[in-house]
């Protein structure tokens, strides 16, 4: 060989091994600082290694390197997801799913196995991470990062076959992916997950209904239907189950279906309250009142303090009031004889009305719309005293 061509070989030898040296300097860097953190809990050190870790795999990526098999390449990214895991831990935005990202990388390099159990510890590590900070997204209404993290938790798990290595189903998780999912907009994900949960029988009533509101939204009633018949069965007692099948007919205009089909059920479960107060809504939307109260007060007898059977007749009352309230500021202010009479009537049903209301504010008196209703009828009859207090009970939950 001649020695220019010597040179060159051996500059470009030494180029490469530097290169190479430089690489893993980096990474020894890297875990020699992440060692010292987990000594020492000092954040620079944790600092110093997620530089060193970026600066190597910023390398590798630059030669191609990020995406070949073996022992360095491996060992780089399960670094990376080891230290990534510790900024997680410090709430570091992000880092949840860089730590999961590559430890997923390392796996896929890890061609002869041999960091299997530190990238399977590490995992399970963040699984946590993810699910905390899931839920922290779902808090902060920013659902799709939240679905994001809550799905790595499912992935983590080999939950795509649903099963954890206990052989338990997270259906928590699963439920609140589904969740961010819904609310993201991302609706076929969204019913993948709820179906999930049916198939497991998951004991949560909102997974019927959020699943059947979203074929309701697609046009396909048939399968919203199919979707809260199978809740029914599972909730036979469950009020909203049963108001949502009322309310699809009386949407559709069709209040006569829906008060056959409650009047069919409660024939077979006439103990069922939650049935009784569905018919009563029906009765209530045709204006059917004498029918109404008396599908209220049966709905009560069952359920003494049934929140939406007691509020529900005391605003059938109030609605009345305020009818009457309207008829007398149209009378002729000449005609005192009809107004007084008018009047007597409207405070006849505020009074009706009023025990109702009271009954419902001893069962939740957080419930904002009672607290007006309240105040509102005791300001009508001239109890400003109480009405005030309603009053600022009501401006006390804003």
């Amino acid at each position: 060989m001649k020695k220019n061509n010597l040179f060159a070989f051996l500059l470009l030898l030494f180029l490469s091994t530097s290169a190479g040296f430089a690489q893993s300097s980096d990474v020894m860097s890297a875990y020699t600082y992440l060692n010292n953190y987990i000594s020492y809990k000092e954040d620079d050190y944790l600092n110093k290694a997620k530089t060193a870790i970026d600066d190597a795999i910023n390398k590798m990526k630059t030669k191609g390197e990020d995406t070949v098999k073996g022992k360095s390449s491996a060992k780089a990214f399960l670094y990376k997801g080891q230290i990534y895991t510790e900024l997680a831990l410090k709430k570091q935005q992000g880092a949840a799913l860089e730590a999961y990202n590559a430890f997923k990388k390392s796996k896929s390099l890890d061609d002869k196995g041999r960091f299997t159990d530190e990238i399977e510890n590490g995992l399970f590590r963040i699984t946590g991470v993810l699910y905390e900070a899931g839920f922290d997204f779902y808090k902060a209404a920013n659902y799709k990062e939240g679905y994001n993290h809550f799905i790595k938790v499912l992935e983590i798990g080999d939950l795509d076959a649903k099963k954890t290595k206990s052989g338990a189903i997270d259906t928590t998780t699963i439920y609140a992916a589904a969740l961010c999912a819904d609310n993201a907009g991302m609706k076929d994900e969204a019913k993948k997950l709820y179906h999930q949960l049916m198939d497991v029988k998951y004991k949560d009533v909102a997974v019927f209904l959020s699943l059947s509101n979203i074929y309701r939204a697609e046009g396909d009633d048939a399968k919203a239907n199919a979707i809260l018949k199978q809740g029914r069965e599972m909730f036979p007692d469950d009020k909203n189950l049963a108001i949502e099948e009322v309310n699809f007919l009386l949407k559709n205009g069709k209040q006569d279906e829906a008060i056959q089909k409650m009047e069919e059920a409660i024939k077979l479960d006439p103990k069922n309250a939650s049935l009784h107060f569905a018919l009563a809504t029906a009765y209530d939307s045709k204006k059917l009142n004498d029918k109404a109260v008396e599908s209220y007060q049966k709905s009560l007898e069952i359920d003494p303090k049934y929140f939406d059977a007691l509020y529900n007749l005391g605003t059938l009352y109030y609605n009345q009031a305020t009818e009457k309230n309207t008829e007398m500021n149209n009378v002729d202010f000449r005609d005192q004889k009809k107004y007084d009479a008018l009047k007597a009537e409207r405070d006849a049903l505020f009074n009706k009305a009023l025990p109702f209301f009271e009954q419902a504010y001893n069962v939740n008196n957080k419930d904002a719309s009672t607290l007006i209703a309240l105040k509102e009828i005791w300001a009508i009859k001239g109890d400003l005293k109480k009405s005030g207090e309603f009053k600022a009970q009501h401006e006390a939950l804003k």
